[in-house]
Order: C-alpha cells, then sequence, then structure tokens
C-alpha cells in the first residue's frame, strides 16, 4: 500500500517524502523497541502527511504567515490522513479486509 503513495507524496515535495522516511523509521524503531508491530508504526509513520495530497500547492509552499482560510485548509490534511491511518489499521488487524 506504500508504495502506491510514495510517488505522489514525492511529488509534493523531495523534502514532504524524505520527512515522511524518517518518520516512519522513528516510528519502527519506538515500536520495536516497546515491543508494538513495528511494521505496522513504520506505515502509520510513513502516511502520517498522506493528508497533504488535497491541499493546494500554493497553500503549502506559500512563504510567510498563513491566512486563517488558508491554515483551515491546512488542518484538514490531519483528519484525511487519520481516514488513511485508520484504514491501514484495519486492514492489518482484520485479514479478511485485505482482499
Amino acid at each position: 500500500m506504500i508504495n502506491k503513495f510514495s510517488p505522489i507524496l514525492g511529488q509534493l515535495t523531495k523534502t514532504t517524502l524524505e520527512h515522511s522516511q524518517r518518520v516512519a523509521k522513528g516510528c519502527s524503531a519506538v515500536a520495536t523497541m516497546i515491543g508494538v508491530d513495528s511494521n505496522l508504526a513504520f506505515k502509520i509513520g510513513y502516511l502520517h502527511d498522506v493528508g497533504k495530497i488535497y491541499i493546494p500547492s500554493r497553500i503549502l509552499s506559500k512563504n510567510g504567515k498563513l491566512t486563517a482560510t488558508e491554515r483551515s485548509v491546512i488542518d484538514l490534511q490531519t483528519t484525511i490522513a487519520c481516514v488513511f491511518r485508520s484504514f491501514i489499521i484495519t486492514a492489518t488487524i482484520s485479514p479478511s479486509l485485505k482482499k
């Protein structure tokens, strides 16, 4: 599933893709230390910014302070990413949903 999103995240900015890779590795390492599924933690970490796909690039790349409306749009990305992460967790936990 992650491979499907790599090109999309990479199209946003190289920085976003590299950031997602670092977060994924960090999540996986912490999961290993505390005895949680490191593969699932990697997926969730990698896709934590996937909601940015739906944010206009003019807002994501804006220099300077965002307007209140632009900030509201940016805040939507966390909700979108949460939906993706929920799907990943559900699909990982429930084998019947992997089909």
